[in-house]
């Protein structure tokens, strides 16, 4: 039965690979630097921290405590499980009434360790639109 399911998924993913990821934007936190002087100071202190930190420099950097602490606001990219979560709730349905307010514990056994969202996304909808099951799409869709 497991590989028919495997056979029904790939069917669905060539089918129904229209899903394409919308430019998403990660989490913004400030992460402290020490003071910054200014702007051309910033310029050179915040793409550095930012790299040290996994994440992007947004450009903004702000004083907290003069002359002592400033921070600067990066931008970290989500894990692939939370874009396929967040390219899912409200946006995918799981049935043939268009139903898509997921319960948290679903996304999460369809997106865990996902490498691609899209991909994982794609093969839910096609064995969804197939098959109108979506215990049996999470398990034919989810990773590993």
């Amino acid at each position: 039965m497991k590989t028919s399911m495997k056979w029904v998924a790939l069917a669905a993913v060539l089918a129904f690979s229209s899903l394409s990821a919308a430019a998403h934007t990660g989490e913004k936190r400030p992460v402290e630097a020490g003071p910054i002087w200014n702007q051309a100071d910033a310029n050179q202190k915040c793409p550095a921290l930012a790299s040290a930190n996994g994440g992007n420099w947004t450009g903004g950097w702000w004083t907290t405590q003069e002359s002592v602490m400033s921070v600067c606001e990066i931008e970290f990219e989500p894990s692939a499980d939370q874009l396929c979560e967040s390219l899912l709730d409200n946006k995918v349905a799981y049935n043939w009434r268009g139903d898509n307010r997921w319960v948290q514990q679903n996304m999460r056994n369809l997106c865990a360790g996902t490498r691609d969202p899209v991909a994982t996304i794609s093969c839910f909808k096609g064995v969804v639109a197939v098959r109108n099951d979506w215990r049996l799409a999470i398990e034919a869709c989810k990773a590993g």
